[in-house]
């Protein structure tokens, strides 16, 4: 039970794919729509149970998981002079000049907005398309209204993985590897914008 939580967790919204590490909470059942405020013992405490996970099984999945927190502490949560900043805000301007701030405006994706910044085709297949087809991006949004009260995330997209990296790489005809290649290629663009 436990391996397939922090998979589920993992493949869940709850999982920053873009930015790296994992939102506080989920506000639903199925790991979907995070409560996007990022705490550092959260962070903490999933990178040890990742890495027993992994220690148990020898399954990479779990070790990569462990590198995209370490990655995303490392990055986002140290202070360059030492020392961790305790947690990442959830509100954030959707865009530069915005009057005010939304929560998770830094991890929601328009599908519009995937397509216009993933341009690059590998062996025929567009990036745009796959991250579309793994992480569940719709062009009406993937939140459900009853999970979004303030109106906030109309027409956005969490990214959410409901299948696995198999069930990706089986649908564009690829290997996982390459799947893999094209998801941090994908992911690389979309955390500079």
């Amino acid at each position: 039970m436990c391996l397939h939580t922090l998979k589920k967790m993992a493949y869940g919204g709850i999982h920053d794919h873009v930015n790296k590490g994992f939102a506080r909470y989920s506000v639903d059942g199925r790991w979907h729509v995070p409560h996007f405020e990022k705490m550092l013992y959260d962070q903490a405490q999933l990178a040890v149970s990742y890495c027993d996970a992994y220690v148990l099984t020898k399954d990479e999945f779990y070790a990569d998981v462990v590198r995209d927190i370490l990655t995303y502490v490392s990055r986002d949560l140290s202070h360059e002079l030492g020392g961790f900043y305790g947690a990442e805000d959830a509100d954030s301007y959707p865009y530069e000049g915005a009057p005010h701030k939304m929560e998770g405006a830094f991890c929601v994706w328009e599908y519009d907005e995937i397509f216009n910044l993933l341009d690059e085709v590998t062996d025929g297949i567009s990036h745009a398309e796959v991250i579309a087809y793994h992480y569940n991006v719709k062009k009406e949004g993937n939140v459900n209204p009853s999970q979004d009260p303030h109106k906030e995330l109309q027409k956005k997209n969490v990214l959410v993985c409901f299948g696995s990296y198999e069930s990706t790489a089986s649908k564009f005809g690829i290997t996982v590897e390459k799947l893999k290649e094209i998801l941090e290629k994908s992911h690389q663009v979309l955390y500079k914008e």
